[in-house]
């Protein structure tokens, strides 16, 4: 979801959608920093892209809605160079349609869900995160919490790695510093 729009100011806008369970409020805060879905932010900046797109992150579900992270997340983050622990999950509602043109979710079943809320109007890409990774079969983000404090490593190397190639989709759609040496297909957003 995002930008491309008149009013968008020729800013595109990507929103990462996850479950935002506190727990594993990583899948939404893992890689924030300056902005709300920092891992994105921060690659967009290091590509010299910072001020023409605009990341935030938000959940399907209502049920913590204001909370911070869980400690685990805190912690992988921090080990990483992410700065979380002063996030707070919200909730995506029908203004992320109107505002955002690319919605990224973590897993099937946000994904079903946000493709379920979908407003009428809304004429943006709902993808997996993993669609874009390079080498994954539209894999799911792994929810770790439920798991030890290295599950939580563990998304974040899979976060990492899809946000890597949504750069570099984003990149080559919109003509923004893409590197050439690479490849992407429409179709198939995946680097070759």
């Amino acid at each position: 979801i995002g930008g491309d729009r008149p009013n968008a100011r020729h800013q595109l806008r990507v929103v990462v959608g996850g479950p935002q369970v506190s727990g594993h409020h990583q899948h939404r805060a893992c890689g924030q920093q300056r902005h709300r879905g920092g891992d994105l932010a921060r690659g967009l900046e290091r590509r010299g892209l910072g001020t023409r797109f605009h990341v935030d992150s938000c959940g399907t579900a209502a049920f913590n809605v204001g909370k911070a992270p869980d400690p685990r997340a805190i912690a992988a983050a921090e080990r990483r160079g992410y700065r979380i622990a002063h996030q707070r999950a919200r909730q995506v509602d029908d203004a992320d349609f109107a505002r955002f043109r690319y919605i990224v979710a973590m897993d099937g079943s946000n994904l079903r869900t946000l493709q379920g809320w979908a407003t009428a109007g809304f004429g943006g890409e709902i993808r997996l995160l993993m669609h874009f990774a390079a080498g994954a079969r539209d894999g799911e983000v792994a929810d770790p919490y439920y798991g030890s404090a290295e599950a939580f490593d563990v998304v974040l190397d899979a976060i990492e790695c899809g946000v890597e190639g949504l750069l570099d989709y984003l990149c080559a759609r919109h003509d923004a510093g893409f590197d050439s040496r690479q490849r992407v297909s429409p179709q198939n957003p995946r680097t070759h």
